[in-house]
């Protein structure tokens, strides 16, 4: 084991912290002059566009149209999907087990993903009210 510490390793950790604080600093201002340009030019609620998509970016950028619901569903798919492939690396040790697993498996996973949902759709039927 060598514990012999050169100077390459001092010094090029310390430009490796340096050149990343740089970086995360430019990368601060950069994103808050961004951020404040598209708050001006798409948050603002009196803005109108003619284009298609910026009108979506408008909505999309103000929480009109929700990304997660489409992003719930594929996730569900997955589980499910997952939840009934892995239950066969159980039947080799028991049948009961895979039986229990499939089922308390699949009906948890359903309950999960519809209490979530119900979640989406309270957000939705109540957004307008507010």
């Amino acid at each position: 084991m060598n514990l012999k510490l050169s100077t390459d390793d001092l010094f090029g950790s310390a430009i490796a912290s340096f050149g990343s604080d740089a970086w995360l600093t430019i990368a601060v201002i950069i994103s808050a002059i961004v951020a404040i340009i598209g708050y001006l030019l798409f948050v603002r609620p009196n803005n109108k566009y003619g284009s298609k998509f910026a009108n979506w970016l408008k909505d999309f950028l103000n929480f009109d149209e929700l990304v997660i619901e489409p992003v719930i569903k594929i996730l569900y798919i997955f589980v499910t999907l997952f939840i009934i492939f892995s239950s066969f690396s159980i039947i080799e040790y028991s049948f009961r087990s895979f039986i229990t697993y499939l089922l308390f498996g699949l009906v948890a996973t359903r309950i999960s993903y519809e209490l979530i949902m119900l979640l989406v759709g309270i957000y939705k039927n109540t957004k307008n009210r507010l």
